[in-house]
C-alpha cells in the first residue's frame, strides 16, 4: 500500500511525519510538498536528506502539479489537510 502526504504548511509536514511514524509506514510513503510556505524548498531538501527511510519527498510549485502529481502515481491512500 502506498500513501501520499500533500504538506501546504509546516504544521501539516509535522502531522505528517507524526502520522508516518506512528502507523510504521514509512517504506510506503510520498511526501509532496508545495511552494506555499516560506523555505518550503529548503524544508523538503532537509526532509529528502531522511528520505532513505521512507518512499520520497518532492517539491512542487503549483497546486495543480501537485495533484497532477497525486494523480498519475495512483497512491492507495492521499491525505490532504486543509
Amino acid at each position: 500500500m502506498h500513501h501520499t502526504f500533500i504538506v501546504t504548511k509546516p504544521l501539516q509536514l509535522i502531522v505528517a511525519l507524526t502520522i508516518i511514524k506512528q502507523k510504521k509506514i514509512a517504506s510506503e510513503c510520498e511526501i509532496i510538498i508545495l511552494n506555499s510556505f516560506f523555505n518550503s524548498a529548503t524544508t523538503q531538501k532537509n526532509i529528502s536528506l531522511l528520505s532513505e527511510k521512507w518512499g520520497k519527498s518532492i517539491h512542487l510549485e503549483h497546486q495543480s502539479q501537485v495533484y497532477r502529481h497525486a494523480e498519475q502515481n495512483k497512491g492507495s491512500t492521499l491525505l490532504i489537510d486543509s
